[in-house]
């Protein structure tokens, strides 16, 4: 049976080579596509899941003047309090979140290296699948001064000592020094892991140095609270059972509590007014859609041309129905001759996947492979015979359903039978081609938008860098040398970045019996200046009237202004400060969230970071006199700075390769489509060329008959279109509907969504047609 089925197909292939051809070349294209795809995929589905499903994180639901804020920023005192009152919890953890502090500088053995700090309760290894390579989950943050450091960071500071147990180590974070011993070695994370960090502290010890305010169940803080429950039981009981806990300890707090489960963070971590709203997971669906069209495109041409070339075989499947083949067996054998194809065009895939991986992987900024596992094969198989029977089916029950009495006349199948079934399926090629266009077109506006949109500061020429080692010490010295050097515009410190949740530090002040959640960004007296804010009303810090007046004065931006409530605001006493002037908004966060109130309060004396603003033009100049002062300052230190230009753009570092994927793959699956609508022409161009030939010998021009041609293939374009650009509004409008800031829906975009196509179709068939045009007509008329 193989036998026979594989010299079928053989010959077949010897008799068409044009058309497959164009099968091989479609499947392994659409299959190279998939392949890629579903790489892609499968990691984004993979973060975090080497945890416990056990293991939540508690959340918050709170009321403010914007809307219900959904967060996982938690009081310290919540994890005690449900390890004692929930019977279902195991164990709690706390940790600082992401972002929380800067870089620590780590010093051991004259090294001094740059790394990411998480401070953790006890329980954190214990909770969290992060393997110990040395150490016991239970022991290691159980002493106030201990450390836990990566296998990389290992290395980086002892060298080859793979266990430094035992071995001190010096951590400073600006008037902060603290030697601790290193008590554990954990394997360097994973890439599938949603937080990287690279040592874990003990929490306590954090408490130490922060010295915590009394509990009060009205405000929430800056920490992560992870719970692991005993057994997977029923969350939406104890969500249930969570929903007033708050309130069971303060009747006048207003949150709401709720867990999450950790896995899901990563791919579902938006919400909108309290309501879980997607995430990461819409891209998935997204690239799941266009791996289907893909493989759906690619199936479309090969039916159609199967279908269309059908008159070719017709004898060949009369005379096996004659000498006794059953319709089930022709079946069989039509779509293992579509599946045989389909493995050929998978080994070709995968040899252009080997090729393509490292540059995909450099888009995407993932660590893809090809490893022949259990799952990655299985799935392989599944796309691949999925494809062959999507592909296959329809010509398989078209052909063996053929009267062979009709069949052996040559009089079942004409040049125009099945026409409305292709046409139809040239229609929804075309459709999800049109859409793709679209989409591309606002996707790469989109990003240009954002990023060419006014932030309200200055973001070109201003970098930054962390205050660390003897310049603590220095701090206010060091600006003064800086503000001299030729080519500094200005420069200031502040306590943490402009970017996301690393800006300030988060707070909220009371007015008139409302409370507003806002964001407090510190710093020194020429932060206004040197970020290039727009003073909308009163004034700025000044070092004649604001010296000595350290946290006493505000300056609130309009969203605070806006969320007080209050047209005039300047010289009212707002929580205890003074405000002495309004900043117009200006961007911390990515544009897929609206402008949050922020208050900005005058701190000299704790700068984390160092900003300063340089000339256009004399960057390179300014950064090397800029190296060296550092080196005066800070011996033994590296000079590691960051424009934030820069790090702005790495906010839309997703979106970005959205884009780049998105317009690659539309790309793919318009040639495709070609690919077949191509083919398509060849055929219908040979089947009809007796008829072109009279109609040039009756005096038809060749103008003429390539227009008449032109028309039958434009027209399933045409209805394609007018299906195509709703959907695609209603697509592309629900992906900007994730911006708080978006690029407005020009009708020229939806324009050139559906010209492209018909450009493409015209310059493909109307190169056949031309062809055809051109032939002379006596040579096709002696033809039988």
């Amino acid at each position: 049976m193989l036998k026979q089925l594989l010299t079928v197909f053989y010959r077949n292939a010897l008799r068409a080579k044009g058309t497959f051809l164009i099968y091989a070349i479609g499947f392994s294209t659409a299959l190279t596509g998939v392949i890629l795809i579903y790489l892609w995929i499968a990691d984004e589905l993979s973060f975090d899941r080497y945890h416990t499903p056990q293991l939540y994180q508690a959340m918050y639901h709170q009321p403010t003047a914007q809307g219900i804020q959904t967060s996982g920023q938690t009081p310290r005192f919540l994890a005690p309090a449900l390890k004692a009152d929930i019977p279902e919890v195991a164990m709690v953890a706390i940790a600082t979140p992401q972002h929380f502090f800067p870089e620590f500088t780590l010093s051991a053995r004259g090294q001094h290296v740059k790394a990411t700090v998480k401070f953790a309760s006890e329980d954190f290894f214990s909770m969290f699948s992060y393997p110990l390579v040395t150490g016991t989950p239970e022991r290691v943050l159980r002493d106030k001064y201990s450390i836990v450091i990566s296998q990389r960071l290992a290395k980086a500071l002892f060298g080859n000592n793979p266990h430094p147990i035992g071995e001190s180590i010096s951590y400073s974070l600006l008037s902060i020094r603290q030697d601790v011993v290193v008590s554990g070695v954990f394997q360097d994370l994973p890439a599938n892991s949603s937080e990287p960090f690279d040592f874990v502290l003990p929490f306590a010890l954090f408490e130490d140095v922060a010295k915590p305010a009394p509990p009060d169940w009205k405000f929430t803080e800056p920490f992560s609270t992870y719970v692991l429950l005993k057994a997977p039981g029923n969350i939406d009981r104890i969500n249930q059972k969570l929903s007033h806990y708050i309130q069971s300890k303060d009747k006048a707090a207003t949150s709401t509590l709720f867990l999450k489960q950790y896995t899901d963070n990563y791919l579902y971590g938006r919400y909108t007014n309290g309501k879980q709203d997607g995430g990461r997971i819409h891209y998935v669906i997204m690239f799941g859609i266009i791996a289907l069209c893909i493989v759906t495109v690619a199936s479309i041409n090969f039916i159609n041309l199967s279908t269309a070339r059908a008159t070719q075989r017709i004898k060949q499947i009369g005379i096996q129905k004659t000498v006794g083949a059953s319709r089930l067996s022709l079946m069989v054998q039509q779509l293992g001759e579509t599946i045989f194809l389909t493995l050929l065009s998978l080994a070709v895939a995968l040899a252009l996947v080997k090729l393509i991986l490292p540059h995909f992987n450099i888009i995407t900024q993932k660590h893809l492979a090809l490893a022949p596992t259990y799952r990655f094969v299985l799935g392989l198989m599944a796309i691949t015979f999925t494809t062959g029977i999507l592909a296959g089916i329809y010509p398989a029950l078209y052909l063996s359903g053929i009267d062979p009495a009709k069949a052996l006349k040559g009089k079942i199948i004409g040049p125009r039978a099945g026409n409305m079934v292709r046409e139809g399926l040239v229609v929804f090629q075309f459709t999800a081609s049109i859409i793709f266009i679209v989409a591309v077109i606002i996707i790469y506006k989109q990003i240009a938008f954002v990023m060419s949109t006014n932030l309200g500061y200055q973001k070109n020429n201003l970098l930054y860098f962390d205050v660390d080692g003897a310049l603590v010490q220095k701090t206010d010295a060091f600006l003064t040398e800086v503000k001299r050097l030729p080519g500094v515009v200005q420069a200031a410190g502040m306590v943490g970045y402009l970017t996301g949740d690393g800006t300030g530090l988060p707070g909220s002040f009371s007015y008139n019996d409302k409370k507003i959640t806002c964001q407090v960004l510190q710093g020194t007296v020429d932060m206004i200046e040197t970020l290039g804010l727009t003073i909308k009303e009163g004034r700025g810090y000044s070092r004649q009237q604001d010296t000595g007046q350290a946290n006493s004065r505000w300056i609130l931006n309009e969203a605070a202004v806006d969320a007080v409530g209050e047209e005039h605001v300047i010289g009212k006493v707002v929580d205890g400060r003074e405000v002495i002037g309004i900043v117009k908004n200006f961007h911390v966060r990515s544009l897929h969230e609206a402008i949050k109130p922020m208050a900005l309060v005058l701190s000299p004396t704790e700068s984390m970071t160092l900003w300063v603003r340089i000339h256009p033009g004399r960057e390179e100049q300014t950064l090397a006199s800029l190296r060296k002062l550092y080196a005066t300052y800070n011996p033994g230190f590296t000079f590691g700075y960051h424009f934030i230009d820069q790090t702005y753009a790495q906010q839309y570092a997703s979106e970005q390769r959205t884009s780049a994927l998105s317009k690659y793959f539309a790309g793919l699956t318009i040639i495709i489509a070609c690919m077949g609508l191509f083919g398509l022409a060849v055929f219908t161009l040979e089947t009809r060329k007796k008829e072109i030939s009279i109609r040039k010998v009756l005096g038809s021009s060749g103008r003429e008959i390539i227009l008449l041609l032109l028309r039958n293939f434009t027209r399933p374009v045409g209805i394609a279109i007018i299906f195509a650009l709703p959907v695609s509004y209603l697509v592309v409008r629900a992906w900007l509907a994730t911006f708080a800031y978006t690029v407005p829906l020009s009708g020229w975009y939806f324009a050139i969504g559906g010209l492209v196509p018909l450009v493409i179709t015209g310059l493909t068939v109307g190169s056949v047609a031309m062809t055809a045009a051109r032939a002379n007509p006596v040579r096709h008329l002696r033809q039988d």
